[in-house]
């Protein structure tokens, strides 16, 4: 994104080339085998060249799959993961606007309630997603990965979402669809 108001490029899970103008589907993620469908023995068997897990199960992008990361000479940024996605909802203030300073663009306004940093502050756009050449939702939901797979479906990597009046949910997608960064200083 450009400005904070812009949606930015879309993205799918553990692809480092922006999909904005792309198909995002089975047949084009990175992590399969080019089938129009999930193939959960290609990726069991080659997961560990893409991400990592830890003792505890729990799954994660390698710096060389994380689209933010790759944006830099010097690894200066990342996606966000799970426990800044857990901070950002905990530690904030949040509000929704619907023309974020006459853009049109709506979206939520984060700001931080911690100590020394209450004048910070995100605005992060209902950028919706993007499912083979469609996009869909944009103004009206607001999705965001993390590098984390979800535990419970290892074709889905887990999101931030939220929506105009409820408070934000960390859910999950198929790692097939097309979802926009807000990259985090490393």
């Amino acid at each position: 994104a450009v400005t904070e108001a812009d949606y930015g490029d879309y993205y799918m899970w553990g692809s480092t080339t922006a999909n904005t103008d792309n198909r995002c589907d089975w047949s084009t993620h990175p992590f399969n085998d080019g089938t129009n469908q999930f193939n959960s023995t290609h990726f069991n068997q080659n997961k560990s060249n893409w991400v990592n897990e830890d003792t505890n199960g729990i799954i994660t992008l390698k710096p060389a799959y994380d689209a933010a990361y790759q944006t830099t000479d010097d690894g200066t940024v990342h996606m966000p993961t799970y426990e800044q996605f857990i901070e950002l909802n905990t530690n904030t203030s949040k509000r929704y606007i619907y023309n974020y300073n006459g853009t049109g663009v709506s979206g939520v306004k984060y700001t931080s309630n911690k100590e020394g940093y209450q004048n910070n502050s995100i605005f992060i756009p209902n950028s919706g997603y993007r499912s083979y050449e469609t996009f869909s939702d944009q103004g009206k939901y607001g999705y965001l990965w993390c590098t984390r797979l979800n535990e419970e479906f290892i074709h889905a990597g887990q999101i931030y979402y939220f929506e105009s009046m409820s408070s934000p949910l960390i859910k999950y997608k198929f790692m097939d669809t097309g979802l926009a960064i807000r990259p985090v200083l490393t």
